[in-house]
């Protein structure tokens, strides 16, 4: 309510470029899909494809629909700021009307309710919903449940009641740690919104995965540091991701999830582990192999003294053979002669 304050500046003024009409997600670099649970329910059955999972991680569904909220906000406090009862007033209440009615079903949809507690965005999905159907009825059950409502006091709209008066129950310690050097940018203007180079895209730079454990030493230059750009969450710490049910690109098997963070030190010394194991397993493999090819050696020296058996017992009858041969052709040669 108060003009000097953060949020009313915020607020009156979003640098999100607030459309009246969300009809698409209109914040994503790749090709503006119909904003709908159409586009989630027409793609489950090819997100088995690493292509089609891509475009929806670009899309970022879970961020749109805090747009829609934050939209809405937008719009209602346009409609308290302006004449009651003017064009100007009520079409700022239609633009708060369209961004609820579009941000419920969206959030409603069992995956997007499965996504926000897995995204950087401190919202929920059951009092988003709540919120919206409080103001448009329950449009989750069929445009005929459409019911629009407004708050008034003295006879004039009063928009600050139809606000969001919900609590995020999220802390940022919730939040995943690919996101969390990220979330919020702790300095906007490190960072692009769009990054053309890996040098520009704070998820790269800041990752909590650098073996350094301050982020990706060739982005920073001057006072573009990991200091001054980064989250501190995991300053000083490597971390690593262990995931579980994605093996073979399957969609439906159950998924997890694991991180463990670690000083580069200690990160090193796993990873010499893992490397030594590795090569303990590999040798155990090689000896494996050493005592199978020892038995195959073996068998085929076996095999090969029985089989020279029997080619020197053929060869003795083929010598005895062409011994008679020999024999009998001499005696037909004496034959003829003394004939």
């Amino acid at each position: 309510r108060d003009p000097n304050s953060e949020a009313f500046k915020y607020f009156m003024d979003p640098p999100l470029d607030c459309p009246e009409v969300p009809e698409t997600f209109w914040k994503s670099d790749t090709i503006k899909f119909g904003l709908s649970p159409a586009l989630i329910d027409g793609s489950e059955s090819d997100l088995w494809m690493v292509g089609v999972r891509s475009r929806i991680t670009q899309i970022c569904m879970a961020g749109h629909a805090a747009l829609l909220l934050l939209c809405s906000q937008h719009f209602l406090l346009k409609a308290a700021q302006a004449e009651p009862n003017s064009e100007e007033q009520n079409d700022a209440l239609r633009a708060f009307y369209m961004h609820i009615q579009t941000m419920i079903p969206l959030v409603y949809h069992k995956q997007m309710r499965s996504c926000f507690p897995n995204s950087p965005f401190p919202l929920q999905a059951g009092p988003m919903v709540e919120y919206g159907e409080k103001w448009v009825g329950k449009v989750t059950q069929g445009r005929e449940n459409l019911a629009i409502m407004a708050a008034y006091f003295n006879g004039n709209l009063d928009a600050f009641q139809m606000m969001w008066n919900y609590e995020t129950k999220k802390n940022r310690k919730d939040i995943f740690v690919p996101f969390r050097p990220c979330s919020p940018f702790k300095n906007r203007a490190c960072w692009k919104r769009y990054a053309w180079y890996t040098y520009e895209s704070c998820d790269l730079c800041c990752s909590p995965y650098a073996k350094g454990g301050y982020g990706e030493a060739w982005c920073w230059q001057g006072p573009w540091d990991f200091e001054n750009c980064c989250q501190q969450d995991f300053a000083g710490l490597v971390c690593k991701e262990d995931r579980k049910g994605e093996e073979g690109g399957c969609v439906d098997c159950p998924k997890s999830v694991r991180w463990q963070c670690v000083t580069p030190k200690e990160h090193a010394l796993d990873e010499a582990i893992k490397e030594f194991n590795k090569q303990v397993d590999e040798r155990g493999k090689l000896e494996t192999r050493k005592h199978e090819l020892v038995q195959e050696v073996s068998l085929a020296e076996f095999d090969y003294a029985a089989k020279m058996d029997i080619y020197d017992f053929r060869w003795q009858l083929w010598e005895t053979a062409e011994q008679i041969f020999v024999d009998m052709m001499q005696r037909a040669e004496k034959r003829a002669v003394d004939a």
